[in-house]
């Protein structure tokens, strides 16, 4: 690796991320967290309570042979406004596919200010993505995991927080949210990254700056980095635990991913818009570490799309990273419905069901090929 490239970690370390304010996206809501919710494998299987009806009570289901897709924000957006919604809901449920929900993407979701559509998004979210809980906050993922690591153990209970419980409660009656408490948790993401892009910004951009590859974030120089990162200094992880705890966790290498991205984005200058084109936002990059919770990553935003595609790079496994529209297309073609598809044929990606090639994205077919 060049030495200024070594450099630019060490300067990223010296500020100990002190310039995030990591308290406060939750406070607001006043409500402790539990133990208990979702349970994942330190490799990318989900085991994700369901209701059985029979006993009334949610058990976990192994979903270890069943595709999981991660929806962002505007992918739920879409999906609600498809012409042929319904069909596509249809469609995603009877093909046994898991569609996962965040609670950044349902809060982001609770802040549309019309209600009819808020209603319909909402309608959405809880026909596709069940009576499971929100994926939870990013760190309070990655906390979990590395403390099943630590205590030796393969899989481990992902954590239900009051938040997420609330946000979840208000998708199921959106007619009243707490739209300005959503708001200020959203906006401090934003100011987050904009603090960290701006406190680690060099005097010079260097457009060619790559830090989000495999080789960078597996060296000791960026794990000593990762080891002041939230939830990594308050469990004392070393280089050796995240060296290991990368290697067996799809969620810990999206989450160095992720940071290292960031630092990209500090390092080339990115400004916060370029020809019409906005880069991804706090939350949007948040939701990267997603990923490592699923096989496919589906959005509609340009810069967020970009973006997943290099974190997903980075990770053991290959994931899909398709934009909606893509996606929606995939799942149509297999009912007929498809506006630009004529069926489903050999040359779909296997996993995630889209016609190839695509304009934009990533497919493990193809990447498999």
């Amino acid at each position: 690796m060049e030495e200024s490239v070594v450099a630019g970690i060490e300067l990223i370390g010296d500020c100990q991320f002190a310039i995030f304010d990591w308290q406060s996206p939750f406070a607001f809501w006043g409500l402790k967290s539990s133990t208990c919710g979702l349970r994942s494998r330190t490799s990318p299987i989900l085991l994700i309570p369901r209701m059985n009806v029979a006993t009334g009570q949610q058990e976990p289901i192994n979903l270890a042979n069943v595709r999981k897709v991660y929806f962002d924000t505007s992918a739920w957006n879409y999906s609600a406004k498809h012409s042929l919604s319904e069909s596509l809901v249809h469609a995603l449920k009877g093909s046994g596919t898991i569609i996962l929900a965040s609670v950044i993407s349902a809060g982001e979701v609770l802040r549309i200010s019309d209600p009819i559509l808020r209603e319909l998004v909402c309608s959405t979210i809880r026909n596709l993505h069940g009576d499971g809980h929100l994926l939870e906050r990013p760190l309070d993922i990655a906390k979990a995991v590395a403390e099943a690591f630590l205590r030796g153990e393969i899989d481990c209970i992902l954590p239900r927080t009051g938040s997420g419980e609330a946000i979840y409660s208000h998708l199921e009656n959106p007619s009243s949210p707490p739209s300005e408490e959503l708001r200020k948790w959203l906006h401090n993401m934003d100011d987050n990254l904009n603090r960290f892009i701006e406190k680690t910004k060099p005097p010079h951009a260097n457009p060619s700056r790559r830090y989000c590859t495999p080789p960078v974030i597996g060296r000791d120089e960026f794990l000593r980095l990762l080891c002041q990162f939230p939830p990594a200094k308050e469990l004392g992880l070393s280089v050796s635990h995240l060296s290991q705890l990368c290697q067996a966790s799809d969620i810990w290498k999206a989450l160095g991913a992720t940071l290292a991205y960031m630092m990209e984005l500090s390092a080339t200058h990115a400004p916060k818009s370029r020809h019409g084109k906005k880069r991804p936002g706090g939350p949007d990059l948040w939701q990267t570490l997603y990923l490592g919770v699923s096989e496919v990553f589906v959005t509609g935003d340009e810069g967020q799309l970009s973006a997943a595609c290099t974190v997903s790079a980075c990770l053991k496994y290959p994931r899909c990273v398709v934009s909606t529209r893509d996606f929606a297309d995939g799942v149509l073609q297999f009912t007929g419905r498809s506006a630009t598809s004529q069926g489903a044929d050999s040359h779909s990606c296997r996993l995630c069901g889209c016609k190839l090639p695509t304009p934009t994205g990533m497919h493990v077919s193809a990447l498999l090929a």
